[in-house]
């Protein structure tokens, strides 16, 4: 749980044909009319990023921490990127670390939580028209996307780090040339940093962690740019056919988001987050979710 155009204004000129030149009598010409210059059309307004690019929005909607408490309910806008959340067969819960989050939020606020499941290019999008309250985790608090939502404090970090059949390779520019396959995840700060970082590899997005991870493991990309502990899991898994560089790409900070202008929901969230820190609870959950991998076998 990643989501550019610019307008060129042209400049119009209007050109005023003057009127024929004096007959014999000798009027002299008439002065060209004075046309005044339209105006400049207004900036383009930016719109929240869906993989990679700014699509068209409508306004945001207002306040809405007075609005949750009256309707009794929560919204959080979800989707499945382990292990922030973890889909589950039918009829059993999702599980993850947004998805703690956006319980103790809840239970905490006094109102019942409805999950929204959307694709992870589109939660900022979704956040952004309404269709939640709040992006409960596993969403990177990017200038881009600060554009459209605020973000709290920050609730957790992870490196972002390069994996894949290394082949004695030590160093990032052994991978940054035509015809190394270069997988991430679509619409992601890890993409960002692929594209940033790896300008001259064959970069190739995927649609989920799912697609990536099967992509790694069958070679159809050589190496993939992923969030910890992601990393960690696809070394475990492969059995040491798959590593990480030892130095991180980037460091990437998370945080929960709400939409631009909720700002009495945003000092709410701050508080929240300053004092779920101090007596240790968010400190259980990421040792829970980020440190450990047993949730990987309880859950496969």
């Amino acid at each position: 749980m990643t989501r550019h155009h610019s307008l060129a204004v042209l400049a119009l000129s209007l050109l005023v044909a003057l009127p024929v030149a004096a007959g014999a009598q000798g009027t002299p010409p008439a002065d060209p009319p004075q046309v005044a210059a339209p105006p400049a059309p207004a900036p383009a307004r930016r719109m929240p990023p869906a993989s990679g690019s700014l699509r068209p929005r409508p306004s945001p909607a207002r306040e809405t921490l007075q609005a949750i408490r009256e309707r009794g309910v929560l919204r959080a806008c979800v989707s499945a990127y382990m292990p922030w959340v973890i889909a589950a067969p039918q009829g059993q819960p999702i599980s993850g670390f947004a998805v703690d989050v956006a319980r103790q939020l809840a239970d905490d606020m006094g109102v019942d939580l409805q999950f929204v499941h959307t694709n992870y290019r589109d939660l900022v999008g979704d956040l952004f028209e309404g269709a939640c309250d709040v992006i409960p985790g596993g969403l990177a608090a990017t200038p881009e996307r600060a554009l459209f939502v605020h973000f709290s404090d920050p609730i957790a970090e992870h490196a972002v780090k390069l994996v894949g059949a290394l082949n004695g390779a030590t160093t990032l520019g052994e991978f940054d040339k035509p015809g190394v396959a270069v997988g991430a995840v679509d619409g992601t700060v890890e993409m960002q940093d692929a594209r940033r970082l790896l300008p001259k590899a064959d970069l190739r997005p995927f649609p989920s962690q799912a697609a990536l991870g099967d992509a790694l493991m069958h070679h159809a990309v050589q190496v993939a740019v992923v969030a910890s502990p992601f990393s960690d899991l696809a070394e475990k898994l492969s059995a040491g056919a798959v590593k990480a560089l030892p130095a991180p790409l980037s460091v990437r900070r998370e945080s929960i988001a709400v939409r631009r202008g909720d700002l009495e929901f945003l000092e709410y969230l701050n508080r929240w987050v300053q004092a779920h820190d101090d007596h240790g609870w968010l400190e259980t959950r990421r040792t829970r979710w980020f440190d450990h991998l047993e949730w990987y076998t309880a859950t496969h």
